[in-house]
């Protein structure tokens, strides 16, 4: 058991980052190896139990990491082409844009580093990132916010706006 557990994260930490068809597939490995590091007795692994126990916690870091990579590209990709794309919200809205601009930049550089280092553990073990991602997704979170608000106050102006949304 021991030794299909370490074939199976072997071949997680292969999977490049810039593959973006292999999300889905990272995360079902990720349950693989996790689920069968957890249903691993500690009779099973007798040596190997440092080593099984020091992969499932990188593992679950990976795993958290990973989701929040998902969540803000998402939020920062609907957002994006409004905040930097439309003169009126930028007019607006200008400490948002402001904002949002200095996520922009973040998740841009953020991206770029993982491009450079496209291992998914090295990726997702970086010091700090997942705490970067959590103040990424607030910042992203308060832009989405307040540009909702801005476009309640324009429907309630113009009705025709509802039909916009």
């Amino acid at each position: 058991m021991t030794r299909l557990l370490i074939k199976l994260m072997v071949k997680i930490i292969t999977v490049k980052m810039s593959d973006v068809d292999a999300a889905p597939t990272v995360s079902s490995r990720l349950k693989d190896a996790w689920n069968m590091a957890s249903d691993a007795t500690l009779k099973d692994l007798g040596d190997e139990q440092d080593r099984v126990m020091k992969w499932q916690s990188t593992l679950g870091e990976v795993d958290t990491t990973l989701k929040m990579i998902i969540t803000v590209q998402r939020q920062w990709g609907a957002l994006e082409s409004i905040f930097l794309g439309s003169a009126d919200i930028r007019a607006q809205l200008p400490d948002d844009t402001k904002r949002f601009e200095s996520v922009d930049s973040d998740f841009k550089e953020m991206m770029m580093m993982i491009q450079a280092k496209p291992s998914v553990v090295s990726c997702c073990s970086t010091e700090g990132r997942e705490e970067q991602l959590r103040a990424m997704n607030k910042e992203l979170e308060k832009c989405e916010k307040v540009l909702n608000e801005y476009l309640e106050v324009k429907k309630s102006i113009f009705p025709r706006f509802y039909f916009v949304s």
